[in-house]
Formats: structure tokens, C-alpha cells, sequence
């Protein structure tokens, strides 16, 4: 009975345990669906959360296929919602990192890969006769806390993973421990 009470007891500890790790807010939808082909640039990005977003140092930025920056924002907290404006950018492929806190005060990341393909004109340049004109410097629309780009698959199931797994072999670990404690205390035994 004492062997039957000690694993109910590590059953529900390591339920308890395994619980919170599950427990943060997830991206629910976005207007730049993961593995899109855009046709037509957005004017903004939207993330909307399972869950109110805490307003603390949200961020987004956009890579191009190199893995260099071409965008950083911080981005606007409505609730459940993220939204910034979306940059003009050429036609590429490119992969949007989202940051943010969730409403357990977790920071959560992600990763949207997308491409553009909104350019109608032609892919090489038609020569002119035009005189030259001075490039106008161009211009990047930044924070002054630059934040580091999400690596994809941070706070990934694999992270809640081990600490499930962390999490029951110490409920095991105590349940071993009351069990032969209830067996030293048991004269009978």
C-alpha cells in the first residue's frame, strides 16, 4: 500500500511539473503564413498570440538569405496581437524572427520563412541613355536596442522536452527515497 501511495504521490508531482513547461502562449496565426510565396508585399506584419503579450522589449526582425539583418523593429503590443510595419524590400527569400513575452513572463521566439516575388519587371536591367543621377542614401528603419535574431527552434518542444524528462526522474528520485524511508520505518518489513 506504502509502494502504491509513493508512486501516486511522484505521478502527480511530475504532472505538476511537466504542466508549466507546456504552459506558454503560442503564435496562433500571422498574415505571413511559414513557407509563403508573396505576390504582394503586406503593408504591415501582424502575429496574433494564444494569449495577451506582455509589453516588454518585443521584437522582429527580417533576414535575407545570407542570414544578414535587413530589418529590425520593435514592434507595437495589443493584446494578443504584434504588429510593425512591413519594409519595402527586393524579391528574395527571407525569414522573419518574432520575440516577445508571453503572459507567464516567459520570453517565446519563432521563425516565419518566406519569399517575395512582387517585381513585374524584368529580371535584367534594359540599358539607357538617361544622365546619371546621385543615389539617394538609403535609409533602415532600426531601434536603438538593437536585439539579437531568434535561432530557429529556440524554446522548442525539444527544451520542454528535457525539462519533463528532468522533472520526473527527480519525482522518481524522491519516490525511491520515501519508499525506502516508509520501508525503514515499517517494523514488519
Amino acid at each position: 500500500m506504502r509502494l502504491l501511495r509513493g508512486f501516486l504521490c511522484a505521478l502527480v508531482l511530475s504532472v505538476g511539473i511537466a504542466l508549466p513547461a507546456a504552459a506558454h502562449d503560442q503564435l496562433i496565426a500571422s498574415n505571413i503564413e511559414d513557407g509563403s510565396v508573396l505576390t504582394e508585399a503586406p503593408t504591415q506584419i501582424e502575429l496574433e498570440y494564444s494569449a495577451e503579450i506582455m509589453d516588454a522589449t518585443p521584437a522582429i526582425a527580417i533576414l535575407d538569405e545570407s542570414g544578414s539583418t535587413v530589418h529590425e523593429v520593435t514592434p507595437a503590443v495589443d493584446g494578443r496581437f504584434v504588429r510593425a510595419p512591413f519594409p519595402e524590400l527586393p524579391d528574395g527569400a527571407y525569414q522573419l524572427n518574432w520575440s516577445v513575452v508571453s503572459s507567464d513572463g516567459h520570453r517565446i521566439e519563432g521563425t516565419i520563412a518566406f519569399e517575395l516575388e512582387v517585381s513585374t519587371e524584368p529580371t535584367t536591367p534594359e540599358p539607357t541613355t538617361t544622365e546619371p543621377t546621385t543615389p539617394e542614401p538609403a535609409t533602415e528603419e532600426t531601434t536603438s536596442e538593437p536585439t539579437a535574431a531568434p535561432e530557429p527552434g529556440e524554446g522548442s518542444t525539444l527544451q520542454r522536452a528535457i525539462v519533463g524528462v528532468a522533472g520526473i526522474a527527480a519525482v522518481g528520485a524522491i519516490a525511491v527515497l520515501l519508499v525506502r524511508r516508509w520501508k525503514n520505518e515499517d517494523p514488519t518489513s
